[in-house]
């Protein structure tokens, strides 16, 4: 008889879908060259894309953050696994869902406050600084 190790079999499945894995790296380098070869000519999607493209990237940052991940995200949705199959896929878009349109409103108040606070001129004003400080470095270097 055929004797499984299924702890094993386990762990060797989550290796596929590590930051790490290959697969991962793959997927990632076709979605990037599909995205990049996309012509998108419909203004109303250039529009969604360009209004949701940095609001992802703000959910990224806080979904990956490590405390929100072991403290909020892990083995949160385990039950949904034995669950049965058309209550695991609408669960699962139900749960993507919210937690998008949660953290995409997070860091919406984020871009508010910073907007308030000055964030941005603080940071213009820095990098224009750091900017001069380095010219003026190197071009001391280029004169001796």
């Amino acid at each position: 008889m055929l004797d499984i190790d299924i702890s094993s079999a386990a762990q060797l499945s989550g290796h596929f879908i590590q930051y790490t894995s290959p697969f991962i790296l793959f997927a990632a380098i076709f979605l990037f060259l599909f995205f990049m070869r996309l012509q998108v000519t419909s203004k109303i999607a250039i529009s969604l894309i360009s209004f949701f493209a940095p609001i992802s990237f703000g959910v990224y940052i806080i979904q990956v953050h490590p405390l929100v991940w072991s403290k909020v995200f892990m083995n949160c949705f385990v039950f949904l696994s034995s669950s049965p199959t058309i209550i695991l896929v609408l669960g699962t878009l139900a749960f993507a869902m919210a937690i998008y349109i949660s953290l995409a409103l997070i860091d919406f108040i984020r871009q508010i406050i910073f907007k308030l606070i000055r964030i941005p001129k603080l940071s213009e004003y820095i990098g224009v600084n750091i900017s001069r400080w380095f010219d003026g470095l190197f071009s001391k270097d280029i004169q001796n």
